[in-house]
């Protein structure tokens, strides 16, 4: 089973959400919790009565149940997991819906354990209008449900209409659903009188900081809301919702938003949990709205830095192609790909084992001499040029010169600790000092810690002894003082960053026998600022991947300690992975697996080991002795060529990076998706269609294809009809304004050849073929995604990747 498939059979733990204002026992999903945006267990969405596809997902606030089809009339998901029910307190269900497509039903099914489960329809919900809708939906399910319940699963439905023509698309959106409430329908709060915005008379900037301000409804003693703010007047696409959270009658909003009008309203609830209908303006019929304007038009538009999720590392290889250092040569390599992360190794210093014992091309001659981590870094070229690389982000295991730690055999006292601090400090204060402004992220850590733990002894089975476990927190703990002291002591350096980080590499013993080891002996007790799970244990179990390796990154998560400095995601990343073993077919399918489970949790670096082999029989790699890319490579460079359309494609038209959770649902099914889907799901976005009318995309669109205004006016009329009447999708109308005889007047097929060519990058362009589908197929080719891999273009769009994403034949030359 694929790992696309089987996220939607384990999406998280289930929770019971009680908040304030709410009975403990009532279920809430409010779409946010998990890295996939539920908050409980739903399965896979079945399509019934006909052929089609059903997708059931969240973007982290609102989710969205859909059915693609032009014979299938119906689309069905159910909860996972049953929903307790209080028999004598549960009452009520509530549900927030919008953008209900004209025609279509929603329904909502009680499958309840005192009648085997059967389906009770407890809600059926038409929009009856030509246009879309939004409310919230009250369902008393006391006298719909046996009175002997215990517990139930909902099912949701949603219902093509079968009396008028057939729309390809049916969909509606879910902000939110609450299972169990007690009270009575007539205890709904009414809603909120009067709404008004005023500038923060604290701020210096009254664009970055207003209040949103409302009265309470009459005769409503309680004093707790609802609060969402969207793009979109139904609240379906670029949304945030506050449930039941707000316990003023104003908020201070100071999230940085996009420019354009940003709408929003406010629903007040009920001691019990009930939430009332959403303010709306009287004179217009919408939510009120603030508009953020448009900043000066720049030639280059800068983002913060957005991670692609993959990379890999170099060490001693037994291959090399160049006359650089293998440390230079595999970091070259690895950027190449458009990776933005690397690691290696940095000091170590023991006659046996150190890092020339590691890299043969360095020399022992500057070891000898280099008696700290910064001596060795200004006298050692290699290091220099790797740190100069444009990386954003530099994992290494740092080991300080002219001493080796030993642990757990009374070994490590205060003049090795003081030594290895020493050493530490001064690194992260070069690093910082060094590389201020560059936006670098430095991080410090070590070697996997559960070895180092046990000391040789059984990994799985078994148990460190109690000096080793003492010694290994007091080395923690002076590690992250280190660097923590370091970077605390350079308080005017900014534009770098630098962290400590600690390594597991087993949770095994811990689940299964609760046996003591790093997450739960040592890092449970010692903070750090991240942890990199050398994650073995856990992904060469592909057949239980993802859920196996969404536990464990679960797991570390709720059980380790952080300092809270990190800044980039989630505080866990996966510090090596690749199953070990020499090249055959199945291995790079199953390490496949392993990027999309880490990826898709939302892990921040993904870093497969090793570039070049370490192994006399070359496995575990990314490059063949014979130079040649193996397919472990060409997966890993697609990953990270998907993740920068994704990024692009979206700052391009959406003015913002993707959402994690936009990047996890990618990492999921990117090697089911081509470049040119990326782009369709973006144009085709409700969030793209509520920032810019069809009219204007449509202009926009046919300007930058350079077609006469005449001609433009009668195209635009014909597709604006067909856009409003749903029969085709925008991403549609542009590929026809690409066949169209208006734009084969406009460009001529040289012109045409000549911007796939050194724009698109598709240098076998050929005049082939319609022109849709020749556009289409350089988007798709690997060459397109070339020019995206530079790392000067790593946090902004300028024009000429803007051309990529975003045809301009009028203004290209």
């Amino acid at each position: 089973m694929s790992v696309a498939r089987i996220f939607w059979a384990w999406l998280a733990l289930q929770l019971l959400l009680p908040a304030p204002g709410r009975a403990g026992t009532v279920w809430v999903e409010d779409f946010k919790q998990n890295h996939l945006g539920m908050d409980h267990e739903w399965e896979m969405p079945v399509v019934l009565l006909g052929q089609g596809s059903g997708r059931f997902e969240s973007d982290g606030e609102i989710a969205r149940l859909s059915l693609c089809s032009g014979t299938a009339f119906r689309v069905q998901v159910t909860t996972a997991r049953t929903i307790p029910w209080d028999a004598g307190q549960s009452r009520l269900l509530q549900m927030r819906i919008s953008r209900l497509s004209p025609e279509a039903r929603i329904k909502v099914y009680a499958l309840c354990d005192a009648d085997g489960r059967e389906p009770r329809l407890v809600l059926n919900h038409q929009n009856a209008s030509e246009a879309l809708s939004a409310q919230v939906l009250t369902v008393d399910l006391q006298d719909k449900i046996p009175a002997e319940t215990r517990s139930l699963s909902l099912r949701l439905e949603l219902d093509k209409s079968n009396l008028k023509a057939d729309p390809r698309l049916v969909e509606v959106y879910i902000d939110w659903i609450k299972v169990g409430l007690p009270g009575a329908p007539d205890q709904v709060p009414g809603v909120p009188r009067s709404a008004s915005t005023e500038a923060d008379a604290d701020s210096g900037d009254a664009e970055d900081a207003q209040w949103l301000q409302w009265s309470a409804p009459e005769g409503y003693d309680d004093n707790r809301y609802t609060l969402s703010i969207s793009r979109d007047p139904l609240f379906g696409a670029a949304c945030t919702t506050i449930l039941d959270g707000i316990e003023a009658t104003r908020h201070r909003l100071d999230a940085e938003l996009g420019a354009g009008v940003w709408y929003w309203s406010v629903s007040a609830t009920s001691t019990s949990g009930l939430s009332g209908d959403f303010l709306l303006n009287e004179a217009t019929g919408k939510p009120f709205s603030i508009t953020i304007p448009e900043s000066e038009e720049k030639a280059d538009a800068v983002y913060p830095h957005f991670n692609v999720r993959a990379g890999s590392q170099g060490f001693g290889s037994t291959i090399k192609f160049t006359d650089e250092p293998k440390i230079v040569e595999q970091a070259r390599f690895v950027l190449a790909m458009g990776s933005d992360s690397y690691k290696f190794l940095l000091g170590a210093d023991g006659e046996d084992v150190n890092y020339v014992t590691v890299y043969q091309d360095m020399s022992d001659e500057i070891r000898r001499k280099s008696h700290t981590l910064v001596e060795l870094i200004e006298n050692e070229p290699a290091y220099r040029t790797v740190l100069d690389l444009p990386f954003k982000y530099f994992a290494m295991w740092a080991n300080a010169m002219d001493m080796r730690v030993t642990l757990g055999r009374g070994k490590y006292n205060a003049p090795e600790m003081e030594s290895e601090y020493r050493q530490l400090y001064d690194l992260t204060r070069f690093l910082m000092q060094t590389y201020q402004g560059t936006g670098k992220v430095f991080l410090i850590g070590h070697w996997e810690g559960d070895n180092v733990l046990m000391g040789g002894n059984d990994l799985i089975n078994g148990t460190p002894s109690d000096a080793m476990i003492n010694d290994m927190r007091r080395w923690i703990a002076n590690r992250q003082r280190a660097v923590e002291d370091g970077r605390n002591s350079l308080p005017d350096v900014t534009g770098v960053e630098v962290y400590n980080y600690a390594e597991i590499n087993i949770l095994t013993p811990v689940l299964e026998h609760n046996l003591p080891r790093m997450i739960n002996a040592i890092l449970s007790e010692v903070p750090v600022d991240l942890i990199s799970y050398s994650a073995y244990n856990c992904m060469n179990h592909t057949d239980e991947l993802p859920e196996r390796a969404w536990q464990h990154f679960d797991y570390i998560l709720e059980h380790a300690r952080f300092t809270g400095a990190w800044k980039h995601g989630k505080p866990v990343f996966v510090g090596e992975y690749c199953l070990p073993i020499t090249l055959n077919p199945a291995r790079p399918v199953r390490n496949l697996a392993a990027i999309q489970s880490a990826a898709s949790w939302g892990s921040p670096i993904n870093l497969f080991w090793s570039a070049y082999s370490v192994h006399a029989d070359g496995h575990s790699s990314l490059v063949e002795f014979d130079g040649e890319k193996n397919q472990d490579y060409w997966y890993l460079a697609d990953f990270i060529a998907r993740m920068h359309a994704l990024k692009n494609a979206t700052r391009t038209w959406l003015g913002r990076n993707p959402t994690e959770i936009e990047a996890n649902y990618l990492a999921l099914e990117f090697d089911r998706i081509a470049t040119s889907d990326i782009l369709a799901r973006v144009i085709d976005s409700v969030e793209y269609r509520v920032m810019v009318e069809d009219e204007r995309f449509l202009t926009e669109i046919l300007d930058g294809c350079g077609i006469a205004a005449d001609a433009a006016g009668q195209l635009k009329q014909e597709l604006a009809t067909r856009l409003k009447q749903g029969e085709l999708t925008r991403f549609e109308a542009l590929l026809e304004i690409l066949d169209s005889a208006a734009f084969a007047q406009a460009v001529s097929e040289d012109d045409f050849a000549s911007y796939l060519a050194q724009v698109m990058g598709e240098e076998s362009a050929s005049g082939d073929g319609k022109r849709s589908e020749r556009f289409l197929e350089a988007m798709n080719s690997r060459s397109f995604i070339q020019k995206d891999l530079d790392p000067d273009l790593a946090d902004r769009i300028n024009a000429e990747l803007r051309a990529k994403y975003r045809p301009m034949f009028s203004t290209w030359n």
